[in-house]
């Protein structure tokens, strides 16, 4: 085969190497949380638990720690039928949730107005749920087992899938 002349000869340019999108920091963990458990790329971390006047109130950071996914995240009271955090005192006897309440900066969400599907938690966002349970001893000083279900949803095309969990928190302290 012969050789291209100067006139037939070719350029070749190599693309230049596409930029990555910036990565989001890193989530912030909380080393103060008494316990922490994941579903479905969202962080749980529980970080008080509450005694006042016969209501135990836990407070909960839900993060998503997923760089590019949303999720929604639903802890069922009692307004819903599906399953439902609770808590254990040391004698053995349990309580469900009451109410759960969502917080992001001072903006307050219910679990019932929230909906079906709970809150949307957007990718490296974090909020705080809080779990009220009534009707709990006023003498209790610490809970044996706190069992938190919560239900992870995401969408895939058209259709909502879910996870949901035990995450078990033993021995608890209350404060007051």
């Amino acid at each position: 085969t012969a050789r291209p002349s100067g006139d037939e000869r070719r350029t070749v340019t190599t693309p230049e190497p596409e930029k990555a999108p910036p990565l989001r920091p890193p989530v912030k963990r909380n080393h103060r949380a008494l316990g922490s458990g994941e579903i479905k790329d969202i962080l749980f971390e529980l970080t008080s638990v509450k005694m006042s006047g016969g209501e135990v109130s836990v407070f909960v950071d839900v993060t998503n720690v997923a760089e590019d996914s949303k999720r929604n995240v639903a802890i069922y009271d009692e307004n819903y039928r599906w399953g439902k955090s609770k808590l254990t005192d040391t004698a053995g006897k349990d309580y469900e949730v009451s109410q759960v309440v969502f917080w992001k900066g001072k903006q307050k969400t219910s679990m019932y107005s929230a909906g079906m599907r709970g809150v949307q938690a957007d990718a490296g966002s974090t909020q705080t749920a809080q779990l009220i349970f009534k009707k709990v001893p006023s003498n209790l000083k610490m809970i044996k087992k706190l069992t938190l279900h919560p239900f992870v949803y995401w969408r895939v095309v058209f259709v909502w899938q879910w996870q949901d969990k035990d995450l078990a928190f033993e021995n608890i302290r209350l404060s007051r």
